[in-house]
């Protein structure tokens, strides 16, 4: 079976980049958490200065992803091994695949740490692909927010400032 390359212009690109994310957050906005309310995701809310939750979609590659990207690079190292002696536990919480890179430098040039698991060969641009990506990106956040929970349960040294925003 040979793979047809559809090529989209700038702007169709960009259009079809917004609709799925747009049709993402519908679907996620079905979805319930474990008291019958509607889900929402931590992403940015994590109470933890310099840590984010991210879904990305980069060419035909789907990550989830914990971002740690304290403007302090030693703090951020530190977080970050933090997060690597967990491994054997966050490895029972989100099953083998998340991957850990200490210096992983952003397009724009700047070095953040990153937890992540990816899913090659996934474009959202490919309409035939669309639920396969909301699954994976839904099943594996759900996931990877188990993981940063146990991570910050299991954590007493930074700031938790903003903790009433989860």
């Amino acid at each position: 079976m040979s793979k047809v390359l559809i090529m989209y212009s700038k702007k169709e690109k960009k259009e079809k980049r917004q609709g799925f994310w747009i049709e993402f957050g519908s679907k996620c906005s079905k979805l319930k958490d474990g008291h019958g309310k509607a889900r929402k995701w931590i992403l940015y809310k994590t109470g933890i200065k310099g840590l984010e939750l991210k879904f990305e979609a980069v060419d035909s590659c789907l990550s989830v992803v914990i971002e740690l990207n304290c403007r302090d690079d030693a703090q951020r190292v530190e977080m970050f091994q933090k997060f690597f002696d967990l491994k054997p536990q966050l490895d029972q919480i989100f099953g083998n695949g998340l991957e850990f890179e200490r210096d992983f430098i952003l397009q724009a040039g700047t070095t953040v740490s990153r937890i992540y698991c990816k899913k090659e060969g996934l474009d959202i641009l490919d309409e035939g692909k669309k639920e396969e990506a909301f699954s994976f990106f839904i099943s594996k956040m759900i996931r990877l927010e188990k993981v940063f929970l146990f991570f910050k349960s299991s954590i007493d040294e930074f700031s938790f400032a903003d903790e009433e925003m989860l």
